[in-house]
């Protein structure tokens, strides 16, 4: 099942905390994105919890883009590290 999630949240780490128990579980960007999910898109090595599982322009699409699943276990180390 797809959902669909508000991102009013002013950033990513605040959007996951606040979904999860939604069960967020994946993140989809693509290369318009204009919300939290634009560094994501732009600079994924800054986020060590997403794990990417697609990327369009891998499979000769010529718009893209790319889906990451949220480990959780590091999420929580990451953020743990940072505060």
């Amino acid at each position: 099942e797809i959902k669909q999630f508000d991102s009013s949240e002013e950033n990513l780490e605040e959007f996951i905390f606040k979904n999860k128990d939604k069960k967020l579980t994946h993140i989809v960007v693509d290369e318009d994105s204009k919300t939290i999910f634009s560094e994501v898109y732009s600079n994924e090595e800054k986020f060590p919890y997403l794990e990417k599982i697609y990327e369009s322009k891998e499979h000769g699409y010529k718009y893209n883009l790319k889906l990451y699943k949220i480990n959780y276990r590091d999420f929580v180390k990451y953020n743990l590290s940072i505060n």
